[in-house]
């Protein structure tokens, strides 16, 4: 085929509307997302998490990689992805208070209200994949042999609670002393990010395990 066909081919397609990079970059970002869900480059590049699932969603919304297709229940992954987006936006919204001068009047407030949001978004995710038709439930029945794993992550709902706690305790304590006490708060919000950080990577694992051996059986 020559340049001046596979040009003329190209305007043809793209003339009924086909988009001939679609599948491609599709298959780039399932690539990268199959590649986070391992845990490669998770602490090398900030927000390489976020990226994985954004890459998912475009991939999807694209048509070229819908969840069926993954041999996955769009059920039980759509709410907890829901739930994860809730608790990721949480999260972000700490980091920034925490990265604000101590000295500002309205410091541990706004530290407190990104703790009040993490903790209403890590209750609503653990009551949905915790939950009889939640996440946990459905790959204890695909995948057995990850029973264990699936108890390490409730287990680790537990640890996040208590994590969650002792860093709004902390802060109480500061507020009494004010700015000089603030340095024990960074630290123990930190702890809860990382904690959080590690709980979710471990759950895409899990996923990713799950679901894409099941997906290979069956075919």
């Amino acid at each position: 085929m020559t340049s001046d066909d596979a040009y003329q081919r190209e305007a043809e397609e793209s003339a009924q509307g086909t988009d001939l990079f679609v599948a491609p970059v599709a298959e780039l970002r399932l690539y990268e997302l199959e590649e986070s869900a391992q845990g490669v480059d998770l602490f090398q590049a900030p927000g390489g998490d976020l990226q994985a699932e954004d890459a998912l969603d475009q991939a999807e919304a694209s048509g070229w990689i819908p969840e069926k297709e993954l041999g996955m229940p769009s059920g039980p992954i759509a709410r907890a992805r829901a739930h994860h987006s809730t608790l990721r936006e949480a999260m972000g919204h700490t980091e920034q208070a925490l990265g604000r001068p101590v000295g500002t009047s309205d410091w541990g407030q706004v530290v407190g209200d990104g703790l009040d949001r993490i903790q209403e978004a890590l209750m609503d995710h653990v009551a949905e994949v915790e939950g009889t038709e939640g996440l946990l439930a459905d790959v204890e029945l695909q995948a057995p042999r990850l029973t264990v794993d699936v108890d390490l992550l409730r287990r680790e709902h537990e640890t996040l609670q208590r994590s969650l706690e002792q860093a709004r305790t902390t802060l109480r304590g500061a507020e009494m002393v004010g700015k000089a006490g603030y340095e024990p708060v960074r630290r123990r919000v930190m702890t809860v990010l990382g904690r959080l950080m590690l709980h979710r990577q471990r759950a895409a694992d899990l996923v990713y395990e799950a679901y894409n051996v099941d997906m290979a059986a069956s075919d």
